[in-house]
């Protein structure tokens, strides 16, 4: 049977002659239907995610970019942390650790600084690069956030070798599934930074020093 060709002068008319013909499911809305249901509740009772409020929204920003500033202070001021900390007993363990930066000049600090966000925006890229390969369609805007995020609960997370691809695994998919159903791509991802950053370098780096061991048991 050879297939037909319909030609229509407007969207509205050929909409309207296919609704006739009985053609009235929109597979693609369907899909969207079916992965907010799953998501969000129920969407034929309109069960969905409250907007955050303005007033929550902005103050959380304030409040992130107070502490930034204060953090920022405290850095380059070291001095103000150690005489904020003597005043704290359960601080006085940690405060040897402190004193080391004050061995350090501004220019050292701000040179370690930029190189620290020089690594992090590398990780950043790379992780972002890796989303694009493994499908996950999410704005970049929002991604970036999301990585914020993730990197700060990696470092507040205690974990140990192996461990962490876990963790890792558990807070990428927790962030990123309120934004895209690709459960697998984003754990994929996560491996694929996992094996980049931790597993190859020390790899290679005990092959490395393995190297040099062999070398010198010949000399």
């Amino acid at each position: 049977m050879d297939a037909q060709m319909y030609h229509y002068a407007t969207v509205s008319r050929a909409l309207q002659e296919l609704t006739e013909k009985g053609f009235t499911i929109d597979f693609n809305l369907e899909e969207a239907k079916a992965w907010v249901l799953e998501n969000y509740g129920d969407w034929k009772k309109g069960e969905t995610p409250a907007p955050v409020p303005a007033f929550v929204s902005n103050t959380v920003l304030a409040t992130a970019i107070a502490l930034s500033i204060f953090t920022l202070l405290f850095y380059f001021r070291i001095g103000w942390l150690i005489h904020l900390m003597e005043r704290i007993k359960f601080l006085s363990k940690p405060l040897k650790y402190v004193r080391l930066l004050e061995q350090f000049s501004g220019n050292q600090l701000l040179r370690i600084l930029l190189l620290s966000l020089l690594r992090y925006g590398v990780f950043i890229l790379q992780y972002l690069l890796l989303l694009k390969v493994m499908g996950i369609d999410i704005n970049l805007q929002v991604s970036f956030w999301l990585l914020t995020v993730f990197y700060l609960i990696m470092a507040m997370a205690p974990t140990i070798g192996f461990t962490e691809l876990p963790v890792r695994a558990t807070a990428s998919v927790e962030l990123f599934k309120l934004f895209s159903p690709n459960i697998v791509g984003i754990q994929a991802a996560t491996l694929g930074i996992w094996l980049i950053n931790l597993v190859l370098p020390a790899v290679i780096g005990s092959i490395l020093i393995l190297g040099v061991k062999i070398s010198k048991d010949d000399e």
